[in-house]
């Protein structure tokens, strides 16, 4: 949820988690599956936890040789 401007249904994003009670940081792959805004006007989107192996298939398909 948040300002989502640019953002669009199939987008793969690089989130970055921060463990501070545990002292570890951890990066994964998502998909936007979905956008929407609801009643109070805010953006929110729908994520999927995807492998590097599906990000690898995705940036091979959409490279221009």
């Amino acid at each position: 949820e948040g300002d989502l401007q640019g953002l669009k249904q199939g987008d793969l994003l690089r989130l970055h988690f921060n463990f501070d009670k545990i002292k570890k940081e951890r990066v994964m792959s998502a998909r936007v599956v979905w956008k929407r805004i609801d009643n109070d006007r805010k953006e929110q989107a729908g994520l999927e936890f995807v492998s590097q192996k599906a990000v690898y298939q995705y940036l091979l398909s959409h490279a221009i040789a």
